[in-house]
């Protein structure tokens, strides 16, 4: 369920891993909310764009034009180390 999923995420909790950050942004791209794919991002990954006016539109534009069916995570390992 999306109240005790995302919505916790989306209205400011910090997600506790990797996982439920996963899920929440999936879940972000399938309601529209691109505030909060912006504020997930972080500024080395190679998507991250300065220009979050534009980049915004782009993520609404990407959002309203594809059909998220469902997420499926093939594998996940938590721990401290990025590889």
């Amino acid at each position: 369920e999306y109240a005790t999923c995302c919505q916790p995420f989306h209205d400011g909790q910090s997600p506790p891993d990797a996982l439920s950050l996963m899920r929440s942004r999936y879940s972000a791209y399938a309601r529209g909310l691109s505030s909060y794919i912006i504020t997930t991002t972080h500024p080395d990954n190679p998507h991250y764009k300065k220009d979050h006016k534009n980049w915004l539109l782009e993520l609404n534009d990407f959002s309203s034009n594809t059909e998220f069916r469902d997420l499926e995570i093939a594998e996940f390992i938590d721990g401290s180390t990025e590889s």
